[in-house]
């Protein structure tokens, strides 16, 4: 049991929000969405994140989800998926993966190789090593093995974001999560929508 709380407790995040007002329009660029307030007239909401794909989600996570009908959003690093037999011992499987897809959990993009975002050149979306490559071809890669669902969310590795990098993952994202302490409010607009903050709540046995 020590074993599972260590794994969960590295990879879990829960966004907390409460609003403030109503939500404004998202970027034209990737379809108009208006939340006015929260399901049901609650004051807040929250969701549950995991990172990095490893096989403590699919081992643990996904069967306490199944049991108490939770669901959240694990963001893939698309290459360990892609190469099982390499040195990615920690990792899960793509048909593990899509098993919880199936089964309504979301799988978002953590990128392909997990790099530090802004300390790549922007590039194009077929040079690998470059922004645009990391961050379209791990969509691409996720839409490929889950072709009924689409990949519209990201989680920036290492919580490392500027301009330039969020700029471009609104080109093929809907919205981006980061690290911080403080609750979103529920009024995002524009590139507030690649900027979310994740707050990360650790868990011990």
């Amino acid at each position: 049991m020590k074993i599972f709380f260590v794994l969960f407790s590295v990879f879990i995040v829960i966004t907390l929000a409460a609003p403030k007002g109503n939500c404004q329009d998202k970027p034209s660029s990737v379809g108009d969405v208006l939340v006015k307030k929260w399901k049901d007239d609650k004051t807040a909401a929250f969701s549950f994140t995991f990172d990095d794909c490893m096989q403590s989600q699919y081992d643990y996570v996904f069967p306490m989800f199944e049991e108490y009908g939770f669901r959240g959003t694990f963001f893939l690093i698309t290459q360990p998926l892609d190469d099982p037999y390499g040195p990615y011992w920690r990792y899960g499987t793509w048909p593990e993966f899509v098993e919880m897809s199936d089964a309504g959990q979301e799988m978002g993009s953590h990128t392909v190789t997990h790099p530090h975002l802004n300390n790549l050149d922007i590039g194009d979306t077929s040079t690998a090593g470059t922004l645009l490559y990391e961050l379209y071809q791990s969509r691409k890669r996720i839409e490929q093995k889950i072709p009924d669902k689409k990949c519209i969310v990201l989680a920036y590795p290492y919580s490392e974001y500027d301009s330039d990098v969020v700029y471009n993952t609104s080109l093929f994202y809907e919205s981006a999560r980061a690290i911080s302490v403080d609750p979103e409010d529920s009024s995002l607009w524009d590139l507030d929508w690649y900027t979310i903050g994740s707050r990360v709540i650790t868990f011990d046995s």
